[in-house]
């Protein structure tokens, strides 16, 4: 099967095309097969796009562009190829031919090939075989990383406990340009903040990055394509460099950055021996002052150091660094629950309701979380990290248009609403919310009372509210009722009364009156 491509793998290849890079190299940086990568380019070409403008879309359009070739194995040619590593050995022994081998091979095989396409077959794998990289170390290609085997310690000035640091090592191939430093431990976390100063220390960026297979590296160690962590394959993305980690139980692979951890190990773990640290600030300081040296020595048969061949030749062929830096991704899948949020880290942050019970997968920062829909890869939903336990955020926006319109009441919406009717209106609303144990429980009241100008004058609403506030009846039936019963129009003082006034209590239509009793 294909290595499935990623969306990041996807933008890599955009940018190694801008660079002029051929699809030969970006298959070798990018570790995938080249004919992949054609197919690959082929597709993005024939949207007739820029690649910078490809570079613009969203991360679901641009993955819809492509898909992957259809490279599987057949049963067939694979039974086929798991019978070379014998067949190659078999080959060695005196009196076996390929004609024997391909005879055995039809005792076993449900459909075999005829003997010309098994020796053209088996001529194609020994000749892969055969295949031994000559690695020339190009300027600003490759940095080459690893942890030394060997720590050195630091000592705890009230317990005296010694603590062992970590030793980060990094190697620039084509000046040998070093960089040491030490790190509390080699978790993913340790890792890519010295990664991060890695680069810092170098000014810029190489092409890739090679890793020997590291733990906080490589997910998945394999000979020909290792799968690298999600995390540092972002930093790599984010530095505009790529990871291209060594082939297992390939010696040659890891020859240059071994080299430089021994070197380390005679002119910096050496003469650091001796000393005592009490603090990984003071051992890093001590590691750079070693590590100026071992660069700034000459070669053994050349009159330049290290720090001579990058200054003139390697620098200026690297990548500048971006304007920040690189923050840890937190990556889960999950699904969108029923009231249109998804959890992290016991927050509720909210998605467009369209998506209620879709999959999603969420890549979080400290400072920012994104929400992505799983099929399609398209980033539905941003908030800013909130690390309240328990609550939610919500944007308004994700509501479909009836809750999104409850969601934006508040008190000042209608006391602004209310002051439109009229000023008995105004006071009569904030009434209502100073007789509410909670805002909302005004709400509904003061929607009702809004409604009743379908049916009633502004005149007329703001009388009732007036008559309403006497009687300190802070509710919409009463206001319905007054207007509804025409109460509104009967003439009254609230304060006094008069002979040619009646009172309110004798046209209030539920008193019954003195004469009810007689």
């Amino acid at each position: 099967m294909s290595k499935r491509i990623e969306m990041i793998d996807i933008k890599h290849l955009l940018r190694l095309k801008q660079k002029g890079r051929s699809n030969r190299q970006i298959g070798e940086l990018l570790g995938i097969h080249r004919n992949t990568i054609n197919t690959y380019v082929h597709q993005l070409n024939a949207t007739k796009r820029e690649y910078s403008e490809l570079l613009q879309l969203p991360d679901g359009e641009l993955l819809a562009m492509v898909s992957p070739p259809d490279v599987e194995l057949s049963p067939r040619y694979k039974y086929l190829l798991e019978q070379f590593s014998d067949y190659e050995r078999e080959l060695k022994k005196v009196g076996v031919t390929r004609q024997i081998l391909w005879e055995r091979y039809c005792e076993g095989a449900e459909q075999p090939y005829g003997y010309t396409q098994f020796r053209k077959h088996f001529r194609t794998y020994l000749k892969q075989k055969q295949v031994s990289l000559h690695w020339e170390h190009k300027f600003g290609d490759k940095l080459f990383i690893d942890f030394a085997g060997k720590k050195l310690p630091v000592r705890d000035k009230l317990t005296g406990e010694v603590v062992w640091k970590s030793v980060f090592v990094a190697i620039l191939g084509g000046s040998g340009y070093t960089f040491v430093q030490a790190t509390d431990s080699e978790r993913l976390d340790d890792f890519l903040e010295v990664m991060q100063d890695c680069f810092a220390f170098y000014g810029g960026v190489p092409q890739a990055v090679v890793p020997d297979n590291l733990k906080s590296a490589v997910t998945v160690a394999d000979r020909y394509e290792a799968e690298v962590n999600r995390n540092f394959k972002a930093l790599g993305f984010h530095y505009g460099t790529v990871i291209l980690p060594t082939r297992s139980r390939k010696p040659k692979d890891k020859a240059l950055v071994e080299g430089a951890v021994k070197l380390a190990y005679q002119r910096i773990f050496y003469p650091l021996n001796e000393l005592t640290f009490y603090s990984l600030k003071d051992l890093n300081i001590a590691i750079r002052s070693k590590l100026e040296e071992h660069n700034n020595r000459l070669f053994q048969d050349y009159p330049y150091s290290r720090r001579d061949l990058f200054e003139q030749e390697e620098k200026d062929l690297l990548e500048h660094l971006p304007l920040e830096r690189f923050e840890r991704r937190t990556y889960r899948e999950g699904r969108v629950n029923k009231d249109g949020h998804v959890r992290f880290d016991y927050h509720y942050y909210s998605v467009p309701y369209q998506y209620t019970d879709k999959r999603i997968f969420i890549q979080a920062t400290n400072r920012m979380i994104e929400i992505f829909r799983s099929s399609t890869h398209e980033r539905i939903a941003i908030h800013k990290r909130n690390h309240q336990r328990g609550k939610f955020t919500t944007d308004s926006s994700h509501l479909p248009d009836n809750v999104r319109f409850v969601k934006d009441w508040s008190v000042e919406q209608f006391t602004a609403l209310a002051g439109e009717v009229g000023t008995s209106v105004y006071d009569f609303f904030l009434k209502i919310f100073e007789h509410k144990a909670h805002p909302e429980q005004g709400y509904k009241a003061c929607m009702g009372i809004l409604s009743l100008r379908k049916g009633f004058s502004d005149a007329r609403i703001n009388t009732a509210c007036k008559r309403a506030d006497y009687f300190e009846n802070y509710s919409y039936k009463a206001i319905k009722n007054i207007l509804e019963k025409g109460l509104d129009k009967l003439e009254y003082l609230p304060h006094a009364q008069t002979d040619n006034q009646p009172s309110l209590e004798q046209t209030h239509p539920n008193i019954r009156g003195g004469e009810y009793y007689q």
